[in-house]
């Protein structure tokens, strides 16, 4: 082995770089004063020599760790700065999140207000989906406010709060619905939660208002997966009365049919309307927004069964 193996140049610093010159020189000439004292020459040129240039090497060692330890306090610095700039983005954005939220609820509250005053039914009816329709993105927001995560929110937690107080605005408290929600631990942004939120709004509104009438029976199953190419499957499932195809494939003369079918269109993504013994089973595929890249194959449905 090498009395002195220097370092590779993409490997190292300019300051390392440099040292490392400055020593190899150093020990150079070193050795030759080896045989210089070998023959007797002159000591005391040899060793003020020797002494320069150890002087000379310790020097400019010194001078480079300073300068390593500068660059190493100025990265320090400029990554706290970095860490500061990073938190106090992340208090605006949960600022801004619940400033939205408290917006919305101020509509949902007039919204609701408004009802109150009308007589025609239709139209008291008109403001109330309208007002599910508010408090379903309103969640949204209070969610991205409360969690430390400010990018995404945990859709099964959203889904489950978002039906059940849609149960009780529509069948009361005391209701014989019963809810089947499995989403396992998908989280989405916010741009695919708000669409996807609106989507399950109108289905469940559509359903407890036209599918399972009055005070009878009912179930509602909601199932979110994720296969291994980043395709999601929605599948939504009620007992109620159902409807024909033609009425989701034609124009529908329902505000609800219509607003799924533009949400799915926002989604980039397919709705299918499987057959059903009984009630309405809706499977929607789509990708997290900014992913879609083609059309989406319907994945097999043993890969993706609820």
């Amino acid at each position: 082995m090498n009395a002195y193996t220097p370092r590779k140049k993409e490997n190292t610093s300019p300051t390392y770089r440099s040292a490392d010159k400055v020593n190899m020189v150093a020990l150079f000439l070193s050795l030759l004063l080896i045989p210089a004292a070998y023959f007797q020459l002159d000591a005391v040129w040899l060793v003020a020599l020797a002494s320069v240039l150890i002087t000379a090497t310790v020097l400019y060692n010194h001078r480079s760790l300073n300068a390593l330890r500068s660059a190493q306090s100025k990265a320090r610095h400029d990554n706290n700065q970095l860490e500061k700039r990073i938190a106090q983005d992340e208090i605006l954005l949960k600022e801004i999140h619940h400033r939205v939220k408290n917006n919305l609820q101020t509509v949902s509250s007039l919204l609701s207000m408004q009802s109150r005053g009308v007589d025609d039914d239709n139209t008291r009816e008109l403001l109330l989906s309208s007002k599910h329709r508010v408090i379903s993105m309103a969640l949204i927001h209070e969610m991205l406010y409360a969690y430390d995560d400010i990018s995404k929110i945990q859709y099964q937690e959203y889904t489950e709060q978002l039906v059940s107080q849609l149960v009780r605005s529509v069948k009361g408290a005391d209701n014989n619905i019963h809810l089947d929600i499995r989403m396992s631990d998908i989280k989405l942004g916010v741009n695919t939660a708000v669409p996807l939120g609106l989507l399950i709004n109108e289905f469940i509104t559509n359903t407890l208002k036209h599918g399972i009438l009055g005070e009878e029976h009912g179930q509602i199953t909601i199932t979110l997966e994720k296969d291994s190419e980043d395709n999601f499957l929605l599948q939504l499932k009620d007992t109620g009365i159902g409807f024909s195809d033609a009425i989701l494939t034609g124009k529908p003369n329902s505000l609800g049919l219509r607003l799924i079918n533009n949400l799915v269109r926002q989604l980039r993504g397919q709705l299918i309307k499987e057959d059903s013994e009984i009630g309405v089973h809706f499977k929607v595929y789509f990708r997290e927004s900014g992913a879609y890249k083609k059309k989406i194959i319907q994945p097999k449905k043993e890969a993706l069964t609820a």
